[in-house]
């Protein structure tokens, strides 16, 4: 459940964190809008290629996998001095942020004999992170 929260939180730091590199002349409306593009195509198109290593490595491992990653971006993000390490970092964090769910899921769907308890907690999870 804290694992999806951290996925969907990942997802909407940066539209939360746009008006203030704005008003710090970090960067223009234009760049923001640029900047603010990247983590969704890593995010979305890497789910599948995701999917396919949950498939041969494991869930465990790709959601460990997901952690260490996005946090590390996380970071890399937080002492971004430029806009192209912000540009990197936020890369860096929607490609290990696209491995939760395929990995999440399976782990779930595997491991959990309740599984509509399991799967309702894990949407409650994501909503909180969204939130």
């Amino acid at each position: 459940m804290s694992a999806h929260a951290a996925a969907h939180i990942c997802e909407q730091i940066f539209p939360a964190i746009a008006p203030l590199l704005i008003k710090e002349d970090f960067a223009t409306l234009t760049e923001i809008g640029d900047l603010g593009a990247i983590f969704p195509i890593f995010f979305g198109f890497l789910a599948l290629p995701a999917g396919f290593l949950v498939d041969r490595l494991g869930s465990r491992r790709m959601l460990y996998a997901y952690l260490v990653g996005a946090g590390i971006a996380a970071l890399a993000a937080t002492l971004s001095p430029t806009k192209l390490a912000l540009a990197i970092a936020m890369g860096m964090m929607g490609a290990a942020a696209a491995l939760y769910h395929p990995a999440g899921l399976s782990l779930l769907s595997k491991r959990i004999t309740q599984s509509g308890r399991a799967f309702g907690l894990h949407g409650v999870g994501g909503s909180i992170g969204l939130a």
